[in-house]
C-alpha cells in the first residue's frame, strides 16, 4: 500500500500527517525528534515526503529525510495556504497544514501524471501527422505529362 506524508515545519516541532490511515503525530524539531521521526517512517513506504518550506526550519528534517533514501519536496507556504483556501480549509492549525501539505502533493502528483501522457499524446499525434506526410509523398504518384 503506499503511503503519503506530509509534514509542517516550524521552529519547535514537526507535524505529521499520513494517508491513507490519517495518521497525525507530532515530533520536536530537534536531533532526537529527527530521529524518532525516522524510526516511525520506516515502518512505511512514501513516494514523496512533503515539506512546507519554514524559513530554513525544514532542512535538518529535509537532509536526515534525503540521507534515508526517501524523496522530499519543500513547498511554498503561500501555495500551500491558497490550495487550503480552495479546498474549502480556513482553519490554520499545524495538524490541518500537515494534511493539506498532503492533500497539496497528492492532487500535484495526479496532475503531473495526466500532463505527462497528454505531453506524450501531443507527441505522438505530431509523429503520426509527420509519417502522413512521407507515406504520401513515397505512394502517391506524379501526375504523367502528355508529350
Amino acid at each position: 500500500m503506499k503511503h503519503y506524508i506530509g509534514i509542517d515545519v516550524s521552529k519547535s516541532c514537526l507535524d505529521v500527517h499520513i494517508r491513507p490511515e490519517s495518521i497525525s503525530m507530532q515530533f520536536t524539531n530537534s536531533v532526537k525528534g529527527i530521529h524518532s521521526l525516522l524510526e516511525v517512517l520506516v515502518n512505511y513506504s512514501f513516494p514523496v515526503v512533503v515539506l512546507e518550506a519554514s524559513g530554513g526550519y525544514e532542512k535538518n528534517v529535509k537532509i536526515k529525510l534525503t540521507e534515508k533514501g526517501l524523496e522530499t519536496k519543500t513547498l511554498n507556504p503561500t501555495r500551500v495556504r491558497e490550495f487550503a483556501k480552495a479546498c474549502g480549509k480556513l482553519a490554520k492549525t499545524d495538524e490541518i497544514d500537515a494534511q493539506i501539505l498532503r492533500f497539496c502533493e497528492d492532487f500535484y502528483l495526479s496532475h503531473i501524471r495526466v500532463a505527462t501522457k497528454l505531453r506524450k499524446a501531443i507527441k505522438d499525434c505530431a509523429v503520426l501527422s509527420n509519417l502522413e506526410k512521407i507515406l504520401l509523398k513515397c505512394f502517391i504518384l506524379p501526375k504523367k505529362h502528355s508529350i
